[in-house]
């Protein structure tokens, strides 16, 4: 490990002795208060405060007061409890509804009411929930299964979309870092951060992307009984994350035998763009006692989805396939023929061309291009996906138990991308794919040309079709994404005493996702091409109803011959073409990413006085990637990146909870070591030299490279939040932090040699980013049912990853090539106001409002970005500018509405609004930046701003109860106005309808509907509980 590795951990583990304690990792929370004498306020000393479950099972979980009435219950599961108290001599005192959220200290004081006589009588009392949490000294939100089942959200990525300092970038094909659409990924920016910054979490354990960054496993909110989300001051307990952690806690089961099932459906509503979307979701869950074994619980929840990937709407102007010159009644009067005569009867079959059409849009008159031929709704591609959960606890002893769990997720997927919209076709009309594949006949086309010797090579094609409208013959060969993902867990938890408890922590998760290119052939292997169906020599080859073959792409580019042996034509790439719109041949990618991760944790925490509840814990990491990643295959040679690495990954922690009335502390200090493993490297990245002057053609080939393998990456990590209870309704708080983060392994590990075409080289030896954070907040209770929090933040990053181009005999090196290579040069900073506004529940309803005002500088958007730029260190941008994803300003409200049994008006002996529920969501944002350009060049990159964007959703459902059964009803509905927000404009006029003098006159160039959010979505479902 090295000396440096040993002295800290030395340290560490001393610490830990002398405190004789650690925390566990994220999953629980804490219940502490004060029991004092009703009549006389003095404090008792030997109260017994323990917890129910809510249907008044006893528990596990208690302490007696100390003799200052204070109590602390520590490792309490997240969720609804009861808690009593009991003294002789006292009334029995029980507490009900008391919500435990994970991290959080919980409070509850009982006042006890003096008896002579004790008759059992029990005082039953409501929590009075505390809107403001006194100990938390970062900006952390929390959502249980209650909120999150009333709200309008259907995944755990819809809950990360509600924070405003959070943005969530899924399907905006202009704004994503290049490839990440295509495979499927998403992106996540917190606080300005770059993508990569968040850590997600299962129950305290990572289940973040090693390659790419962000989340690889989905979890149904069905699965959870919390989500927790920290954007930034987060304890010594949580590493490798600069911007954030996610936190997904799963659920156990219960005592009482509980299940539901729930079936949703897009085609209820009979709207076109419902019926397109094709939507059909089931999920549920089962849980409770395993039967004929007490001590054991178990939970089960999946769920299954089927739909298109990507709805659109074209708009109404439509190429004209039929037109008859001879026949008037043919004509469109709002087309522009502008290749016919004034008379029409005086048409010219040698001079005048029908299929040369216009219209007037926007003020320009536009050619109407020959595949732009469909108006209304299409469904492009599709997203197939299942996931799995189990967890079975069994209770050894009161104070030990166990639970072992297993996630399994999976995905069919083909995501729409623009760019090649017409090489997929799923869902789009048969007329339309023949027209597209196949090429329309001219309304005068003699038939003979099919066998007509006469019409040879491309007159036999091009006099007797509609120009342009044969392009796309390889149709579906787009990248198909199959993505598997398991993990396998355990936790043991021991509690040692009514202080202290630890637990062990291990998991196994692995990651798979395969993209590959599908594509029909007949039995002799043969596309439906045009040519394979007119040739202009020999037999046709191709004909309609042939029988087809679904086969897949080998990693080969195409070839037309007819050797079997290699089998180039049936299995090889075909390059991509179609007069810009990529409409035909093959997608970009072959490629596997199998990931590993393995994790053991071991954590500790004890409750060392009233005051101290001190945690610390380890981790170790061992994670392996696969990677065989072939771009543009049809290139010869193509770009591939091939390489099997396992580093490791540790880290320990200490930290300490000071509790007093008048003031928090959370004071931690964070220790992170981790090496990408023995790999050859040279040693000064900008010079492919070794020790002797010779120059390295392959940094990774252990014969030749020089030797620089293995540089340990470590660093301590401090952390201090400090919470000031101004008044019982008033707190202060303020965090400082050191956050550091490992480079995602893809930067580290691109291979690449001097000889490539275009060199890309990863560089295993950089150092960690890192993110020096403050923030300053302000919580406030007005009453009993509304409360703010005012955050004021701000963070600077350095030694973020770039790229850099090193040209051919830099600085004098002798070194013919040119090429790219990772390093630690990238730089941004940010800072914001965050504003939250709570109302609880009451008179049958509750709000949220969040607002967030930021803004975020740095040289780079990527770390690819100096690549695609081919940015060199002289002309590597040095001032910070404004990045494509920022949006100074975001709002996002809730609105939710419960109301009861037996509650609203009654007509004819019915009430109607009784026990309906509904949720309405409604967001508002600044729009991102883009580059404007004019004729003659391209501006200041991302100075001009989109237009903001507004959106409505709602969900409304009612519950029911026939023959002893519960059920509800409920509608789904998402951009409820039907709203066209603008996503991407044209960088000419900044406007996504008009783009401008001097654009390519196709009608394709707007009619982008791309360029517009998605429409309006109904969505119908019913719930079943048993």
């Amino acid at each position: 490990m090295g000396k440096r590795l040993m002295g800290a951990f030395t340290v560490l583990v001393a610490l830990a002795a002398l405190t004789s304690t650690a925390w566990a990792q994220g999953t629980t929370g804490t219940i502490r208060g004060k029991v004092t004498d009703a009549t006389t306020g003095d404090p008792l000393a030997a109260v017994n405060v323990f917890v129910l479950e809510t249907d008044g099972t006893m528990t596990t979980m208690g302490q007696f007061t100390n003799a200052d009435g204070d109590y602390v219950i520590i490792n309490v599961p997240p969720g609804m409890y009861m808690i009593r108290a009991t003294m002789v001599g006292y009334k029995t005192t029980e507490v009900s509804e008391l919500l435990v959220t994970v991290g959080v200290s919980t409070s509850q004081n009982f006042q006890l009411e003096p008896t002579v006589l004790d008759v059992g009588e029990v005082v039953t009392v409501t929590h009075e929930r505390e809107m403001i949490q006194r100990d938390v000294s970062a900006t952390q939100q929390s959502y249980s299964i209650e909120e999150m089942e009333r709200m309008a959200v259907s995944s755990t990525q819809e809950i990360l979309q509600l924070q405003t300092n959070t943005l969530t970038m899924t399907d905006n094909f202009n704004d994503d870092i290049p490839g990440y659409y295509d495979r499927g990924l998403e992106q996540v920016h917190m606080r300005g951060g770059r993508n990569a910054e968040v850590a997600f979490m299962i129950d305290g354990m990572q289940v973040t992307n090693l390659v790419f960054g962000g989340q690889a496993a989905s979890v149904s909110p069905f699965s959870l009984s919390e989500m927790v989300v920290m954007a930034g001051g987060m304890s010594a307990e949580f590493g490798n994350a600069m911007s954030g952690v996610v936190n997904m806690v799963t659920r156990e089961g219960g005592r009482q035998l509980d299940a539901n099932i729930e079936v949703l459906s897009s085609e209820f509503t009979g709207a076109q763009q419902d019926d397109i979307r094709d939507l059909t979701r089931f999920q549920g869950y089962l849980g409770g006692p395993v039967p004929l074994l007490s001590k054991m619980t178990f939970f089960l929840s999946g769920s299954l989805n089927g739909s298109r990937d990507y709805t659109v709407k074209k708009d109404d102007i439509v190429y004209d396939l039929y037109v008859d010159p001879m026949d008037p009644t043919t004509r469109d009067p709002a087309i522009d023929y502008y290749d016919m005569p004034d008379d029409w009867a005086d048409f010219d079959f040698d001079e005048d061309n029908p299929y040369a059409q216009r219209e007037e849009v926007t003020g320009y008159n536009w050619r109407i291009y020959p595949t732009d031929m469909y108006a209304g709704y299409l469904g492009f591609g599709f997203n197939n996906s299942w996931s799995g959960m189990g967890n079975l606890t069994y209770k050894l002893t009161p104070s030990m138990k166990i639970t072992l769990s297993a996630n399994l997720n999976g995905s069919d997927r083909t995501p729409y991308t623009n760019n090649w919209r017409y090489s997929m076709f799923w869902g789009i009309p048969k007329d339309y794919q023949d027209n597209a594949v196949w090429g329309t006949e001219r309304w005068n086309a003699d038939p003979k040309y099919a066998t007509d010797p006469n019409y040879v090579g491309d007159e036999r094609q091009s006099n007797q079709i509609i120009s342009s409208t044969g392009l796309t013959d390889f149709h579906n060969e787009k990248n198909r994404i199959d993505m598997k993902n398991q993990r396998l867990a355990f936790v043991w938890t021991h509690q040692l005493g009514q202080s202290t408890f630890y637990s062990i922590r291990g998991s196994y998760y692995d990651y798979n996702r395969a993209m590959r290119v599908d594509r029909f052939v007949n039995e002799d292997g043969y596309v439906p091409r045009f040519e394979h169906l007119y040739p202009n020599s020999g037999d046709t080859l191709w004909a309609f109803g042939d029988a087809m073959t679904q086969l897949t792409l080998e990693p080969v580019p195409y070839s037309a011959s007819d050797d079997e042996l290699d089998g180039a034509r049936r299995y090889g790439y075909f390059p991509i073409g179609g007069a810009g719109f990529g409409s035909d041949g093959s997608d970009r990618y072959y490629s596997n990413d199998y990931q590993i991760t393995r994790t053991v944790k071991a954590d500790v925490t004890s409750q060392v006085t009233t005051h101290h509840q001190v945690k610390t814990g380890v981790q170790y990491n061992v994670p392996t990637m696969d990677t065989y990643d072939v771009q543009l295959l049809y290139l010869t040679p193509p770009y591939i990146t091939q390489y099997r690495r396992t580093p490791w990954e540790m880290g320990l922690y200490l930290q300490d909870k000071v509790e007093y009335d008048f003031i928090i502390l959370n004071l931690g200090i964070r220790y992170d070591a981790a090496n990408a493993g023995e790999i050859p490297f040279w040693i000064d990245p900008r010079n492919p030299i070794d020790a002797s002057g010779e120059l390295v053609i392959d940094p990774s080939d252990p014969e030749t490279a020089p030797v620089k393998t293995g540089e340990l990456r470590s660093q301590f990590s401090p952390r201090v939040g400090v919470s000031h209870p101004v008044t019982e309704r008033s707190v202060v708080y303020f965090n400082y932090g050191h956050f550091y983060q490992n480079p995602i392994y893809r930067n580290l590990y691109v291979q690449g040699t001097l000889e490539d075409s275009v060199p890309l080289i990863g560089n295993p030896n950089m150092e960690n980013e890192k993110t020096v954070s403050y923030e300053f907040g302000y919580k406030h209770q007005f009453t009993e049912l509304y409360a703010l929090e005012l955050t004021m933040w701000a963070k600077d990053t350095s030694n973020m990853v770039g790229s850099e181009r090193i040209p051919a005999f830099f600085q004098g090196v002798s070194n013919p090539y040119d090429y790219t290579v990772f390093l630690n040069y990238d730089y941004s900073s940010s800072k914001g106001i965050d504003l939250s506004l709570i109302k609880r529940y009451s008179d049958y309803w509750s709000a949220r409002v969040n607002y967030s005002y930021m803004t975020t500088q740095s040289n780079r958007d990527d770390p690819w970005a100096g690549y695609r730029g081919g940015d060199e260190l002289e002309t590597s941008p040095k001032r910070p500018r404004v990045l494509g994803w920022d949006q100074p300003h975001r709002l996002s409200s809730s609105l939710s509405i419960s109301i009861p049994q037996g509650v609203g008006p009654e007509v004819f002996g019915v009430r109607p609004f009784e026990r309906v529920n509904a949720s309405l969501i409604y967001s508002a944002a600044a729009g991102k930046p883009y580059t404007p350009t004019t004729k003659e060049k391209t501006l200041e990159a991302n100075s001009g701003r989109r237009p903001w964007q507004f959106s409505w959703s709602a969900k409304l459902y009612r519950d029911f109860e026939s023959f002893g059964l519960r059920y509800s009803i409920f509608a789904d509905v998402r951009n409820l106005f039907n709203r066209k927000n603008v996503v991407s404009v044209y960088s000419r006029t900044g406007k996504a309808d008009d783009p401008g003098p001097g654009a390519t006159s196709y009608s394709e160039n707007y009619d982008r509907w791309h360029y517009y959010s998605r429409p309006r979505s109904i969505d119908i479902g019913i719930r079943i509980f048993f």
